[in-house]
């Protein structure tokens, strides 16, 4: 629950307060806890695509990773 209520913050651009050193912080009770929340903001989904053949042959001689070259693409048009 905490993993995906961060994940949703930082995929919205929320403003956040920074980070607590977990030292910083003053538990209420003897039964509170501090957690430390992993999320990787890198998950990846598989994706099929469909390239003319002539492409693929020529990819495929150049040793040409398709998802890093995919990756790429989509980056630089969508500007990250």
């Amino acid at each position: 629950m905490a993993q995906s209520a961060l994940g949703l913050a930082l995929y919205e651009q929320t403003q956040m307060p920074p980070a607590s050193s977990p030292k910083d912080i003053h538990l209420e009770s003897d039964e509170d806890l501090v957690v430390m929340i992993s999320l990787d903001l890198n998950e990846y989904r598989r994706k099929n695509t469909s390239i003319p053949e002539w492409l693929n042959i020529l990819a495929e001689k150049e040793h040409i990773n398709f998802s890093q070259t995919l990756t790429d693409a989509l980056k630089q048009k969508l500007g990250v």
